[in-house]
């Protein structure tokens, strides 16, 4: 009983703050930008995707190309997962 007790004690000042952490976005300005560089990202995935095509498998060309897709694909998610976490309200 002296454990519940302990554990609920801790557990008050959590808990009130948790309910006043409502500042916890970005401002419009700041998705907005967010998301055009998300966009950006994705155009520039695709302008390399394209240039696949233009090499053959293997050759350093395509390789560099694929290599770019990748990083701004993954790049464009990060930015996603900000975008949605910190801007689904806004």
């Amino acid at each position: 009983m002296r454990q519940l007790i302990f554990i609920l004690i801790l557990m008050v000042p959590i808990a009130s703050n948790a309910e006043h952490q409502t500042d916890n976005h970005f401002s419009k300005e700041n998705c907005e930008e967010i998301f055009k560089g998300v966009q950006f990202l994705l155009s520039e995935a695709d302008k390399h995707w394209e240039a696949l095509n233009e090499n053959p498998e293997g050759s350093k060309k395509f390789i560099e190309d694929a290599t770019r897709v990748q990083w701004l694909a993954d790049v464009a998610g990060n930015y996603s997962t900000v975008y949605q976490t910190f801007c689904k309200e806004n």
